[in-house]
């Protein structure tokens, strides 16, 4: 199972009221920046009419940051099925979403199951799963009875509870309903809110665990982890006004979102694992080796990882599963998850990350104000970051008295007297809470 974001959980970013309204590579690139690896690009029909050497753009976008993809569309008229079937097929996608109506196209439900059966043998021969979404035009029976009579196991439901209430279907009868059809979760939250002056009621989302999604129950119902069923992440999000503003909270609502999606059960224990990265000095022997500076590929790296129960045994089978994650691996180091924090972001992010953009910056003030000819700057930077690294975190050789002196002007010039501070508890939450959008942590 994987956990991840929609189209909807972008909505307001790539909507025409945004200033700069995103197009799918941004949100595939800020779906990678928010550490998920699913996007579902749903109900975005201008992908119909991408040419080919769009679709292999995306395709290679997504699968350059890790983000795997799925579709979603609207309608069950054979020919426009094939369309995304074609697009699912270059764009490496299992699961395409759907529904029953269009604006333009309401079928009963014996053409639907017609329709349906017209298409679904090239959805099972091409391994790809449609999922028609519950929602308020079709009764969940109905639904669920055009998926029985075309009888496919690449035929199933996509389950989103909330959309059913506009039809006063509870959604607790909606999730046991069709449990056992679902093939794809959409979740987003939901509530009732009283109008001003108490004439009529608002029904509109908001963030995930503070409205009535009995998500507990609808996980219990479907048994996403057991079965291979993603989900989905998206927002009934109201206009805040203005884009600057409803932008901002759309984000605010999407990564508490995901965080809150990690299933706690008692059976299962959590570990958490960071690869390090090929070290600096990593001795390379091929050039696979010499080109690999992310990991995973040629070049070994080591891995940190947090198992907060402390179990030994469950220790000794996750350290297995990391050393495959992240093959080739050295070692795997064992700390808490709090020191986890401490080591990515305050160390790597905070400070590693920072240094790597500072030397950029000043790289750049070389070649461009000072007037120092760019190869020449890259040489001199580039062979003293190894001396820097080696003499000040290796102790390879001593720094001379001139550079010392020069290391305490830069210090005093650059750095600020109470920059330790970034090691306490206080500036972690702060510098997470800004990472992750959060309110509050909850130690």
């Amino acid at each position: 199972m994987t956990v991840g974001l929609s189209t909807y959980a972008f909505f307001w970013q790539w909507h025409s009221t945004a200033q700069y309204p995103l197009d799918l590579l941004d949100l595939v690139e800020k779906t990678a920046a928010f550490d998920v690896k699913l996007f579902q690009i749903c109900d975005y029909p201008k992908i119909e009419a991408f040419h080919a050497g769009e679709v292999d753009r995306l395709h290679r976008a997504a699968s350059s940051a890790g983000v795997a993809l799925e579709l979603g569309t609207r309608g069950v008229r054979p020919e426009h099925l094939r369309t995304y079937l074609d697009l699912a097929g270059e764009l490496e996608v299992t699961l395409v979403r759907s529904m029953l109506n269009t604006t333009d196209h309401r079928p009963t439900p014996a053409e639907a199951v017609s329709m349906l059966r017209a298409i679904i043998p090239a959805y099972e021969q091409a391994g790809v799963t449609l999922a028609l979404e519950t929602y308020e035009q079709v009764p969940v029976a109905t639904l669920v009875d055009v998926i029985e009579q075309v009888n496919s196991p690449s035929l199933g439901i996509c389950l989103d509870p909330g959309n059913c209430v506009a039809a006063l279907e509870l959604p607790t009868d909606t999730i046991a309903r069709t449990a056992p059809h679902v093939r794809n979760l959409h979740i987003k939250d939901f509530t009732f809110t009283r109008k001003d002056g108490w004439v009529g009621f608002t029904f509109a989302g908001c963030p995930l665990g503070e409205g009535l999604l009995d998500y507990d129950a609808m996980i219990d119902a479907v048994r996403p982890n057991e079965r291979g069923i993603n989900q989905v992440v998206e927002h009934w999000l109201p206009w805040q006004g203005d884009s600057a503003t409803t932008i901002a909270l759309e984000d605010k609502w999407t990564l508490p979102a995901y965080a809150n999606l990690l299933y706690q059960r008692d059976d299962v224990e959590c570990a958490v694992a960071h690869p390090c990265h090929p070290s600096v000095f990593l001795q390379r022997k091929t050039e696979a080796e010499l080109n690999d500076t992310f990991g995973g590929i040629a070049a070994a790296q080591d891995v940190v990882a947090a198992l907060e129960s402390g179990n030994k045994d469950k220790i000794r089978i996750a350290e297995e599963v990391i050393r495959l994650m992240y093959s080739p691996v050295i070692d795997v180091h064992w700390v808490t998850v709090k020191q986890l924090a401490y080591l990515e972001p305050t160390l790597v992010e905070v400070v590693a990350c920072m240094v790597g953009d500072l030397l950029n910056d000043a790289l750049q003030e070389t070649v461009h104000n000072v007037g120092v000819p760019e190869p020449a700057a890259r040489a001199m930077l580039f062979g003293h970051i190894q001396v820097a690294l080696a003499n000040g975190l290796r102790g390879d050789n001593p720094f001379s008295d001139a550079c010392l002196i020069a290391m305490d002007y830069g210090r005093e010039k650059i750095i600020k007297e109470n920059w330790k501070s970034i090691f306490n508890d206080a500036e972690l939450d702060h510098v997470l809470k800004q990472m992750l959008h959060l309110d509050y942590i909850d130690r």
